[in-house]
């Protein structure tokens, strides 16, 4: 129960009691009584939205143990001057809502509040410890360095990779759909809570860039070795089956012998030097990235709520309705026991993450920047 409804019921209980000592013209506790009558709700309930139980007993408890302790030395014993009340157990109901209130739920309240504590503690460990990649290429380090992660950001101009690729095909050069690699689509950072599944993504550039400076795998790969494979891929050849045609006779040779025209290939030779900017010495590199940063929180636990702590704690006690069969309340976690918390919250996270065995994807999205700061290491692999 909320402390904000207890002190509303002991409330209406002093209402009664003040009544019955004006009526009998009792003066002993009538001061204390009354202020408790003048106790403003309105303002009892906001303390306890913005700081919780622990304010609003801090601020009534003076009022209610002055009371409680006048009632009992008054009436506690004395028959003969609770007999003059005509709501006897009125009187008695509120000397008992006083006491629980003033130390029962003292009690109950620092035993919760120990347990936020706790809740506090884990929070931040998983915080400190836990990380989601994300997969890329050293030619976007720069950019991420200065920027961030930014949604939608490019690696290569894709087009000329279109480009290069069309006129591949058009000369005879064997080149299916499914080997070209594609930058993220559209306004999003596509991420993970498992390493090796952003590995994986991060090596699809430098898988496809090899594809087409060294598709036989004879690197290793240099300008001079790229270059030389992109020219015969432009006459549909090999690399192997033309050894004996001497670098300043290649481009001759593949314009001569090319289905393209000389603009289309030297329009190709152009799409290959911008790309070998960008990727010629590039390597795959995974990004850890800390869920400290605000935009990950929102995606991951948040539901709007300002105060970060609130934020987890309401998400926490979904969790526990959903996944563990708690009761639906907005403050079911207090139901936990103590010695359980560290790992029912660490398995929250491993749950909102995506790491638990029963999921099967661990794949996110999220369409706002991820700023330099958060990103905590880059590996190369």
């Amino acid at each position: 129960m909320k402390l904000s409804v207890s002190v509303y019921m002991i409330q209406a209980l002093a209402k009664e009691v003040y009544k019955d000592l004006l009526s009998n013209k009792i003066t002993k506790a009538r001061r204390e009584i009354k202020a408790i009558v003048d106790l403003d709700l309105a303002e009892i309930r906001k303390l306890e939205f913005d700081h919780g139980d622990q304010r609003v007993l801090r601020e009534c408890y003076i009022v209610l143990h002055d009371a409680r302790k006048l009632l009992e030395w008054s009436f506690g014993d004395r028959i003969y001057i609770y007999s003059k009340f005509e709501k006897v157990n009125k009187a008695k109901k509120l000397v008992e809502s006083i006491r629980r209130i003033t130390k029962n739920e003292v009690k109950e309240i620092e035993e919760d509040q120990e347990k936020i504590e706790i809740f506090k503690d884990c929070w931040e460990n998983n915080l400190n410890s836990r990380f989601i990649y994300h997969g890329t290429n050293s030619a976007a380090l720069a950019k991420i360095r200065r920027y961030g992660l930014v949604p939608g950001m490019k690696v290569y101009n894709e087009r000329d990779v279109q480009e290069l690729v069309a006129l591949f095909r058009k000369a005879g050069s064997s080149f299916t759909s499914g080997d070209i690699y594609k930058n993220q689509k559209g306004k999003w950072i596509y991420y993970t809570g498992i390493k090796s599944e952003a590995e994986d993504y991060a090596r699809r550039i430098a898988e496809f860039w090899s594809y087409i400076v060294d598709p036989n795998g004879k690197g290793p790969v240099n300008y001079k070795y790229a270059r030389r494979t992109v020219c015969l891929r432009l006459i549909g050849v090999e690399y192997d089956r033309k050894k004996e045609i001497s670098d300043n006779q290649l481009l001759d040779y593949v314009k001569a012998n090319s289905i393209l025209k000389r603009k289309e290939i030297n329009y190709a030779l152009k799409c290959f030097d911008r790309l070998w900017k960008v990727l010629g010495d590039s390597k795959p590199v995974v990004l850890h990235i800390s869920i400290k940063c605000p935009a990950l929180l929102e995606k991951i636990f948040l539901y709007g709520k300002k105060n970060i702590l609130d934020n987890f704690l309401f998400s926490f006690s979904r969790y526990l309705i959903v996944y563990q069969n708690f009761p639906d309340s907005k403050s079911n976690y207090f139901l936990i026991p103590t010695e359980r918390i560290e790992t029912m919250v660490n398995d929250f996270f491993l749950t909102r993450m995506g790491l638990r065995s029963t999921v099967v994807s661990h794949n996110f999205s999220i369409n706002k920047r991820i700023p330099a700061k958060y990103i905590v290491k880059y590996e190369y692999i």
